[in-house]
């Protein structure tokens, strides 16, 4: 009975076995195909578009899938993190690579292109019409006519060699761009030699009024160098030099004057404005005989100034010789590459412009003239122009040398310049011009005084050339 009651247990619990172990992978196979429809419905939901799935809906599907859906998302939160943040990383090196690689690009196209950062319309519109009176002002015997009186009406009885000269200069260097002026250039070219050059043997000079003067022979030198016709004037040209070398003294110093008047003068306040055109029409020759002679001659002369006018410029500064000998720097320092001439520009160029107006008085603001250096003349838009024109070539040495200090002070002085003269020249505006319409596109010499003069417009013209070649390049 005992066994039979044992025999029955055991079938008993190895039935419950059975079903238990049925029913087990029965409910396991039912979980997997639950598993997996789901799974295909976060496919097919993971397809559509996030506002058409409820989040009550989400929360089912995850109650029913009995998955840990958070530890899901944890997981792949840390992971989005940390690729965003490898991206990040690499977004920033390559930003950092590419703001190095802009800024490289910025500034070679600063120095390929953007030299000069003024106003190119306004350059334009001046010269433009500055042209206009300059050739309107071109007298039937082929000589510039010097001045005009606007509270008189009539024009000056006076003349300058040196101003006449440094017009033709201008004219010359305009008759190469423009084919419709070299008539005009080569009656001019007639005029100064017919009336104004003399010879002496091997030496030729430009003689008025019982004189002549360092100035005009190298002006009239540097006329030839930008003339068409120079090789007409090859022997005229070659005696005009020999002159400059025979005013050159061993040291490098020049004598002011060929022919001596009656008169005494004090030679080295004349050589501060001689003394840079002789050496710029020594360089002139040279670049187009390419004769080291003349170069060297330049260079000897330019040596015994740095001295004279940079090293000691306490002692001897005045502005005048800054124009000149910033010019003939300019052009040493390119032919030479010796820092020492842009050193001497940058010297000079930074002293001239201590004297340069930025007072709140609008009527004279931006000229050159500080009354509290009075000793230097009295303001005139000649000197206006010739410094503006200078302070060009230094800003051009400043960006050659990228000194970004110089190049932003000279810049910012420039425009200040520009706006001077711009505001100095005639136009429609001004009520002279119904009883004086000669004068409308001429520079007047100073606010308060509506007289113009040659090179009042001249000088002006040669700086806003400048500027535009700056600017254009």
């Amino acid at each position: 009975m005992a066994k039979k009651t044992l025999v029955q247990v055991s079938i008993i619990v190895s039935l419950a076995l059975l079903f238990w172990t049925i029913s087990f992978f029965s409910y396991k196979s039912i979980f997997q195909k639950k598993i997996a429809e789901k799974t295909e419905q976060t496919l097919i939901l993971d397809n559509r578009e996030v506002s058409d799935i409820s989040q009550e809906k989400i929360e089912e599907m995850k109650e029913e899938l009995k998955v840990d859906w958070i530890w899901e998302e944890t997981i792949a939160e840390e992971t989005i993190t940390k690729e965003t943040q490898t991206e990040e990383t690499q977004t920033e090196e390559t930003q950092t690579e590419e703001t190095i690689t802009t800024k490289l690009e910025i500034k070679e196209e600063l120095i390929e292109n953007n030299l000069l950062n003024i106003d190119s319309e306004k350059i334009d519109t001046f010269l433009n019409n500055a042209n206009k009176w300059f050739f309107r002002n071109f007298e039937s015997k082929w000589v510039f006519t010097y001045g005009y009186n606007a509270y008189s009406g009539r024009y000056s009885t006076k003349n300058n060699m040196i101003r006449q000269l440094m017009a033709s200069r201008l004219l010359a260097e305009m008759s190469l761009e423009d084919e419709n002026l070299v008539n005009l250039h080569k009656k001019n070219l007639e005029f100064m030699f017919q009336y104004w050059y003399k010879e002496e043997g091997d030496l030729g000079y430009i003689y008025y009024n019982d004189k002549s003067k360092l100035w005009a022979i190298a002006m009239a030198l540097r006329t030839l160098a930008y003339s068409p016709y120079y090789e007409e004037y090859k022997e005229q040209w070659e005696k005009l030099v020999n002159t400059i070398l025979e005013l050159q003294q061993e040291d490098g110093s020049f004598l002011p004057r060929y022919i001596e008047p009656e008169y005494a003068y004090e030679k080295n306040y004349l050589l501060t404005f001689y003394s840079g055109e002789a050496i710029l029409s020594l360089i002139e020759y040279y670049e187009k005989t390419q004769d080291k002679k003349y170069l060297d001659a330049a260079i000897l002369s330019q040596d015994y100034y740095l001295e004279e006018y940079v090293e000691n410029l306490e002692e001897n500064y005045y502005p005048a010789y800054v124009p000149w000998h910033t010019m003939s720097l300019n052009k040493l320092y390119y032919i030479t590459r010796d820092k020492k001439y842009a050193d001497a520009i940058f010297v000079l160029n930074d002293k001239l412009l201590e004297i340069q107006d930025v007072g709140e008085d609008e009527r004279f603001r931006w000229r050159f003239f500080n009354p509290l250096f009075a000793q230097y003349g009295t303001p005139h838009s000649s000197s206006d122009g010739v410094y503006t024109e200078w302070l060009a070539y230094a800003r051009e040495i400043a960006r050659e040398l990228w000194d970004e200090i110089h190049m932003e002070k000279y810049e910012q002085a420039l425009k200040l310049a520009v706006g001077n003269l711009v505001n100095l020249q005639y136009t429609e505006k001004d009520s002279e011009l119904v009883f004086y319409p000669i004068l409308q596109w001429a520079v007047k010499t100073k606010i308060g005084n509506r007289d113009t003069r040659i090179d009042t417009t001249q000088h002006a013209m040669d700086g806003f050339r400048k500027i535009r070649s700056l600017v254009n390049k």
